[in-house]
């Protein structure tokens, strides 16, 4: 029975999400919208990474001021530090993990708390932005189809739009709908942590 509700609780936790866009008949591999990777140089990929928006987890819904600080262990693998706000309660929540890049652009994080491992591709990394996508198959959720996690992260607070107009063209490209990206609130931040 025990492992009966660990198996339950970890399909809830990867496979769900009030967010996800569903996509029927499986993942898509993304290759059409997926440019050439060169991994960045170690020193452009660490630092302050800060959550523009995406389509997130459940776990990252109506939170705000999301960041990640990344710092480098080696070649492929990186620590992460990730801070943000829970705008129900105010409260800061921090949570940290390993990933792992590959050479082909994908990246598998391990989030400290959930334990889960969660595979990233790479759709587009730049010293100014990076846009990952994430496609589970799961469990329960299988027969409905498999649901895609978008995250947007850049190197500043508040990105000028220029660069978001990039990120935006690149999403569309990659067939992805604007309007079904929750954008997070960066800019009461530093009265907030």
């Amino acid at each position: 029975m025990v492992i009966l509700l660990q198996f339950l609780t970890f399909s809830y936790l990867v496979c769900s999400s009030f967010a996800q866009i569903s996509i029927q008949g499986g993942c898509p591999s993304f290759d059409c919208c997926k440019e050439e990777f060169t991994p960045l140089p170690v020193e452009d990929m660490t630092g302050i990474w800060y959550l523009y928006g995406g389509v997130p987890f459940f776990f990252d819904v109506n939170t705000k001021c999301t960041k990640v600080n990344v710092s480098s262990l080696s070649s492929n693998y990186f620590y992460m530090l990730t801070t943000q706000i829970e705008t129900s309660s105010g409260e800061i929540r921090i949570t940290d993990g390993f990933g792992n890049f590959t050479i082909n652009g994908e990246v598998t994080t391990l989030v400290s708390d959930l334990r889960v491992p969660i595979p990233y591709v790479i759709i587009k990394d730049t010293p100014e932005y990076i846009i990952m996508f994430a496609c589970l198959e799961c469990g329960f959720f299988s027969t409905e189809g498999a649901g895609l996690y978008i995250y947007l992260y850049t190197k500043e607070e508040l990105p000028p739009l220029t660069l978001v107009n990039e990120i935006n063209e690149k999403l569309e490209q990659c067939g992805v709908p604007l309007d079904i990206i929750q954008r997070q609130d960066q800019i009461t931040c530093a009265l907030s942590v």
